[in-house]
């Protein structure tokens, strides 16, 4: 795809781009078996829409914008800015941005990215690395020396991130937007130019996964296609020389695309879902759950016993289907009675006389709400990072970012769980307090081996309700089962991520 920048400056102070772009044909020869079939995204402005035609040829469409970053090279000026929406669709388009203009300076930088939500830019590196030379050849061939490319590495290192986010939005026949990441190759020039030639590529893959068997009729409410062995969602640095990805999901790098209709949509018994990840391959296992009106449905894969993989090659398109998944509509709790609670670090401490207590049986006492004439008791762990905090055994905890926290339930005996849910304090004693999800799960039989379950499990919606809907997981039969959290994203709530020194919850349930 190839896209061409026209600028008009404005005043002395002032420069205004128009961009006029072209979109072709997204490297055919990578994508196999690509639908030929209309596809729309319709978002609200300024999200970007994606169309692809016919002839399986990409176009702009109204609502999009690009970023456009511009930086000189003693870094002395830096700026991001963001075009104006584009007013209708079209094969070729025109973009406006405005930005300052700079004067006194002969090296220029700039690169371009759609939709412009998808791309940050970090301000810790300069271009400097660049050296003297341009790494591209007049032929446009990379400069191959060791030298230019220790620089390259450099310079890009934490300077450009793409984001796959993990929440997508997609229709019945298209991925999301906001998922479709295409960045364009770095542009120089000796002055602000007035016209620019920039040639774009799309980062990440295309997955189309086909559920069969699904009972027909139910509303669907979302679909977690999941995997424990690697990020498919989440930051990652980018090279907009090379147009390659590195560092894939070293930042809020999940293990779950959750993906949630455009509108609403209903089972037909073959469903189809589009998605976007991070490129890269499975081979181990990957597990599906769709939850509708009705009931929940699961089902993992197990990639290594049938000796087979799935890659999610870069620029690619990546096909397959799922069948006979388990279908949960009733939910059974498992009994806890004899569950007994054990934590990496000591509870919160109990408060005087006549206050809220807080114990570690509390997660599984069956006292949410007052009993006789008591306070309700609620479980309470210091979150990574925070403190000191007295806790139970007397002592000032302090428990620092890089620690993982957890608690452990002990059954007695193997119990069968493919959900949980939990209960938290009402939303006046501060949405802070409750947690968002953990890290991992893990089962043992031994309490010395230990199995994964699930990675990256996020309790959605827990902000507008006190006690959760329950939230399916991959079926296990295990003893005991740890949940563990160290990531800032366990604990965030939107406006409230840094405030709180400890997560509670009344109630935590498990059932199947």
């Amino acid at each position: 795809m190839k896209t061409y920048f026209k600028l008009i400056v404005l005043s002395a102070a002032m420069m205004a781009m128009s961009i006029s772009c072209t979109q072709n044909e997204l490297a055919p020869e990578k994508v196999k078996n690509t639908p030929k079939v209309k596809m729309t995204i319709e978002a609200a402005a300024p999200v970007t829409k994606t169309a692809i035609d016919g002839s399986n040829a990409v176009t702009w469409s109204a609502g999009d914008q690009i970023a456009v970053f511009q930086t000189v090279k003693d870094s002395t000026y830096k700026t991001k800015v963001i075009s104006a929406a584009l007013a209708a669709d079209a094969a070729k388009a025109s973009f406006t941005v405005t930005m300052d203009a700079v004067a006194d300076a002969d090296d220029f930088k700039y690169i371009a990215v759609s939709p412009a939500t998808a791309f940050e830019w970090s301000t810790d590196t300069t271009f400097t690395a660049f050296g003297e030379e341009y790494p591209y050849a007049a032929n446009g061939v990379i400069n191959d020396s060791t030298f230019m490319k220790d620089k390259l590495t450099e310079m890009f290192h934490s300077r450009y991130r793409v984001i796959v986010p993990r929440t997508q939005k997609p229709t019945a026949d298209s991925w999301d937007p906001a998922a479709d990441v295409l960045v364009s190759k770095v542009v120089a020039s000796t002055t602000q130019p007035e016209s620019l030639n920039m040639e774009f590529h799309r980062l990440g893959t295309a997955v189309k996964m086909t559920i069969d068997g699904l009972t027909s009729g139910e509303t669907i409410k979302y679909v977690d296609f999941s995997t424990t062995e690697a990020k498919i969602c989440g930051r990652s640095h980018v090279n907009p020389v090379t147009g390659s990805l590195y560092d894939i999901g070293y930042s809020a790098g999940g293990n779950v695309i959750h993906i949630i209709p455009a509108a609403e949509r209903t089972t037909t018994g073959s469903d189809a879902f589009w998605f976007r990840t991070l490129p890269g391959t499975l081979k181990d296992n990957f597990t599906v759950i769709v939850v509708t009106d009705a009931a929940y449905y699961v089902k993992t894969v197990d990639l290594k016993t049938a000796g087979r993989t799935i890659v999610f090659a870069d620029e690619g398109l990546t096909t397959f289907s799922v069948s006979s998944l388990v279908r949960h509509a009733e939910v059974t709790d498992i009994n806890r009675t004899e569950c007994v609670v054990t934590t990496s670090h000591p509870v919160f401490q109990e408060k005087a006389a006549n206050s809220t207590i807080e114990f570690t049986q509390a997660l599984v006492d069956n006292q949410p709400a007052a009993v006789g004439g008591n306070p309700a008791s609620r479980f309470c762990m210091i979150r990574p990072g925070k403190g000191p905090v007295r806790t139970i055994d007397g002592t000032n905890l302090q428990v620092s970012k890089t620690e993982t926290i957890w608690f452990q339930l002990d059954f007695g005996a193997p119990v069968t769980v493919s959900c949980f849910r939990a209960m938290f304090r009402p939303k006046s004693a501060g949405l802070q307090l409750r947690p968002a999800g953990f890290d991992e799960i893990q089962g043992s039989n031994d309490g010395a081996e230990w199995t994964c379950v699930a990675k990256d499990i996020l309790i959605y919606n827990n902000q507008n309700v006190q006690e959760t809907a329950n939230i399916p997981i991959p079926p296990s039969t295990f003893r005991y089962y740890k949940f563990l959290m160290q990531e800032q994203k366990c604990f965030y709530q939107g406006k409230y991520i840094s405030s709180g020194n400890t997560w509670q919850m009344l109630e935590f349930y498990l059932g199947n």
